[in-house]
């Protein structure tokens, strides 16, 4: 089962919300490819990953 982040929970307005959660199911595990190219260790792909969702809700009128 796919554990959705913290923060994409957090999203208060429900269409943001259902676009990000739409967005990580999608890509997520692309994501996790590329950030395993990047670090070596679970813990760093998991905050590499954290860090780009976290890019994508500061930044999602223009993802839209």
């Amino acid at each position: 089962m796919l554990i959705m982040p913290l923060m994409i929970q957090n999203i208060e307005n429900d269409d943001d919300r259902n676009f990000m959660e739409r967005l990580y199911r999608e890509y997520v595990h692309r994501m996790y490819s590329i950030a395993w190219k990047y670090g070596a260790t679970q813990n760093n792909a998991d905050d590499i990953v954290s860090e780009s969702v976290k890019s994508l809700i500061d930044n999602i009128s223009k993802l839209r």
